[in-house]
């Protein structure tokens, strides 16, 4: 009998091994391995062993059927497969193989082995676990059952990070969920780490809210890979330190300084208004105008810089390269990361922010973000202030989360209102009363009090696509979410977008319409208290994690979207089918970038006065 017999049924038993586990899923089914006597049988069904390969089913279900390929050398043998009816002659056959008379004393130790093992993990379902999905426990000690869901392929998990043209960055979330019946906590697994998906607002609020008791921050194990600024309070897992960033950093975001923040933010938008009307041929790219913005009130507000033209284009490019860095597959698998144009890139922004703490030791305050951190004190010990490094790290992720969600949000929202012109219409008219009541100056008390329609439409921008999801989170201790069980050690990936998908007081028959973009936006929502989302709406986060920047972040989109309402009239270029950009992302962007046709409300004036 030829050798490849063997090596084939060791394969089969590894294979039907992995799909045993109840959480094989999308790489092994969770179906039965297949048997010694029916892969017997299987084999009696093929050619005679002198074929090369052949193609064996191993199992199947209604819904898929796994295959593996068993390799004969090119001898031909004296047994024919043909020859093995029943699994006691294919023991005996196997006994055969696996230790010929001929074979050294070493071989016969390794084929041993091998069997061994074969058959420990065709009878033992918790040694499969342990071998192909390390680190999934479950807590002796509660009843509750670990959350439903698959694990997918040994070792690698489930590809989360998938995406659709149908519905952006997030997709996978979302089919997963609903495959599983949209339940309020499920698991997926993913290199070596099971992890535990919270949404709805009850359930993700209760976990956030034991920040640094039941679970901590677990973004400094997996994200840092040389890009991401692990000494700021986004990752920091000590409760006391954490408390100490937020109170000094937050010194810099405070109502107050946000609304003196305004003019420059206006300034910024004016700027975008420009550049979009000096467009060439009227068409503009709404992701690169957005994206311009939020730099732009990068360098100007949160750094205080003071860019030349030449080196405007620069630093926005730098910037927008380490971003993209975070969220490559490189970086997440840590390769070279220190040579990646990324790396280089953060490089470039850490020197600038350098320069400038710097400039602002020798000159004193301003209204920058930059210097409320450098130069806040501690009311608990004022003596304690930020450290260089803490002043960088911090000033990174506020240019990280302000740039890359302000800009994707604001894109998402001008498709929106391009989808929708009443509701354009609707916000125009609220800005061109404004404008009238108060002039061209905008104020942080007048967006905030007299603009509900503005505030309606950002609030149901961020309610249609918001983050894919958060930072994850590490269980301290086993906790009960829902009625399941996460044990310690497990991960948390908290979804603000499942969370949003399935508000009860927006969920649609059909689950999904909700969030398209046809049929789902509907800021009028927001106006009446009947259909105003409230639990169930976290775009900025829960507990103690809570996103610092949230004032800082929707008055700058206010002006945003104030600012064109005044200034310009759009038309999308396509308004008849939207489809989504696909790769990583932090949110889902439109894949065209929302093109649109771009007027003055001078020249719209006229063309209508003319007709």
């Amino acid at each position: 009998m030829n050798i490849s017999v063997s090596v084939a049924f060791l394969a089969a038993a590894l294979v039907g091994s992995a799909g045993a586990f109840h959480g094989g899923g999308d790489c092994f089914p969770p179906s039965r391995p297949a048997s010694a006597a029916g892969f017997a049988n299987l084999l009696a069904q093929q050619p005679s062993s002198n074929i090369k390969s052949a193609r064996l089913p191993l199992y199947k279900d209604a819904a898929t059927t796994s295959t593996f390929t068993a390799y004969s050398s090119t001898s031909t043998s004296s047994t024919s497969l043909a020859a093995l009816p029943n699994a006691a002659a294919l023991t005996t056959a196997a006994s055969q193989a696996l230790f010929p008379t001929n074979a050294k004393p070493l071989t016969h130790l390794l084929r041993l082995t091998a069997a061994v093992v074969s058959t420990m993990l065709l009878l033992s379902a918790k040694l499969r676990r342990k071998l192909f999905y390390p680190n999934v426990t479950v807590d002796p000690s509660h009843d509750e059952p670990i959350p439903p869901g698959s694990l997918g392929c040994p070792f690698l998990g489930q590809p989360f990070f998938q995406s659709s043209k149908s519905f952006g960055a997030g997709s996978w979330y979302r089919d997963t969920a609903q495959k599983l019946g949209n339940p309020r906590v499920w698991k997926y697994y993913f290199l070596g780490k099971p992890l535990a998906v919270i949404s709805g607002g009850d359930e993700l609020k209760a976990v956030l809210n034991q920040e640094f008791d039941g679970v901590t921050s677990s973004g400094s194990e997996i994200m840092d890979s040389g890009l991401m600024p692990m000494d700021s309070l986004l990752f920091e897992g000590d409760k006391s330190r954490h408390s100490f960033l937020r109170r000094l950093v937050g010194q810099s975001l405070t109502p107050a300084r946000v609304s003196d923040a305004v003019p420059v933010l206006q300034v910024a938008a004016h700027e975008a208004v420009r550049k979009m009307l000096d467009s060439t041929d009227g068409t503009v790219k709404m992701e690169k105008v957005c994206t311009d913005y939020t730099l732009d009130v990068a360098w100007r507000q949160i750094l205080g810089l003071d860019l030349t033209e030449d080196e405007i284009p620069t630093f926005e490019k730098e910037v927008e390269t380490w971003i993209k860095g975070m969220m490559s597959m490189r970086t997440l698998l840590r390769i070279a990361v220190k040579s990646s144009p990324g790396y280089k890139a953060m490089k470039y922004v850490t020197k600038k922010i350098e320069e400038r703490i710097a400039q602002l030791k020798e000159t004193g305050p301003d209204a920058s973000n930059l210097s409320g951190m450098l130069f806040a004190k501690d009311e608990e010990d004022p003596k304690r202030t930020l450290t260089s490094q803490e002043l960088i790290d911090n000033s990174l992720i506020l240019i990280f989360a302000g740039s890359e969600t302000s800009a994707s949000t604001l894109t998402n929202a001008m498709l929106f209102l391009g989808l929708h012109p009443q509701a354009w219409n609707r916000l125009v008219e609220e800005q061109m009363t404004m404008k009238a009541r108060h002039g061209d100056t905008l104020t942080k008390q007048a967006l905030d009090d007299e603009c509900p329609y503005l505030d309606a439409v950002i609030k149901e921008s961020l309610r249609m696509r918001t983050v894919s999801g958060g930072i994850p989170r590490r269980t301290m201790k086993t906790i009960v979410v829902d009625g399941k069980q996460i044990p310690e050690g497990w991960l948390i990936d908290p979804s603000l977008l499942l969370t949003h998908t399935n508000d009860p007081k927006t969920q649609t028959d059909d689950g999904t319409s909700n969030v398209d973009p046809m049929t789902g936006f509907a800021p009028e929502r927001w106006l009446d208290e009947k259909t105003r989302p409230d639990n169930d709406f976290v775009p900025f986060g829960s507990g103690p994690r809570f996103c610092l920047g949230y004032n800082l972040a929707m008055v700058e989109m206010k002006v945003f979207l104030a600012t064109l309402a005044r200034k310009i009239s759009f038309q999308l270029d396509q308004q008849d089918n939207v489809e989504w950009q696909t790769g990583m992302g932090v949110m889902a962007q439109p894949a065209d970038g929302v093109l649109v046709s771009v007027r003055s409300k001078e020249e719209e004036a006229a063309l209508l006065e003319k007709a």
